[in-house]
């Protein structure tokens, strides 16, 4: 093999998993099926910013095969959460939904029905009638970098203020520059499309879980 024979740039390569993918013969996440296994479908909020003021589960409820509807109010508590309640978030902290009624993104998780058949649990999860108090959603990027939270704790000793690097002059190269081109661009938002639904399975083995 010539090293031009080696380079893969410019042509064209069979994906690995490409014949399983379009013959239907791959298998993903969703297609596990333990024995006696309960669907969650989430409920997603509708609004960018702001609390959730009620939830409406009733109907819901009384989907035939429905086990449990899990809201901020009822589902069971992150451990280590409690010692952060009533105080903000330190920064860097990962989202933790259904644990409070604050809504931070459009599509946040704001409820999770549980049924015995996909089917029944997204019929539920239809059925739930969430109000919400909506807030001003932060849309600027510029804007909202002004006020955003320092870095998380143990970036510069437990200070909770960011490290800080410096090296050079900025300042003094732009000015002393012979051409000096200054632009803002941004970057539209971009989605994947991936062949696998998002989806986990989750299986108990007395203390072992197996995701």
């Amino acid at each position: 093999m010539t090293p031009d024979d080696a380079d893969p740039i410019g042509k064209p390569l069979d994906r690995v998993d490409g014949r399983l993918k379009v013959t239907g013969a791959a298998r993903y996440a969703a297609d596990a099926q333990p024995a006696n296994v309960a669907y969650g479908v989430l409920v997603t909020s509708t609004i960018a910013r702001g609390k959730v003021e009620s939830i409406d589960m009733s109907a819901a409820e009384k989907v035939p095969g429905v086990l449990a509807v899990l809201t901020h109010r009822n589902a069971p508590r992150i451990p280590g959460r409690e010692e952060v309640r009533g105080t903000p978030d330190p920064a860097g902290r990962p989202m933790e939904p259904v644990q409070d009624d604050a809504v931070h993104h459009k599509g946040q998780a704001v409820a999770v029905v549980v049924a015995d058949t996909f089917e029944r649990a997204t019929q539920a999860a239809a059925l739930v009638r969430v109000t919400y108090r909506e807030e001003r959603a932060a849309t600027d990027v510029a804007a909202a970098a002004q006020a955003a939270l320092p870095g998380s704790k143990g970036d510069d000793g437990g200070s909770g203020k960011p490290k800080v690097y410096e090296r050079g002059d900025a300042d003094r190269a732009l000015a002393d520059a012979a051409v000096r081109v200054e632009q803002t661009y941004t970057i539209p938002a971009e989605h994947h499309n991936p062949m696998e639904p998002h989806a986990t399975v989750a299986l108990w083995d007395g203390s072992k879980l197996t995701l």
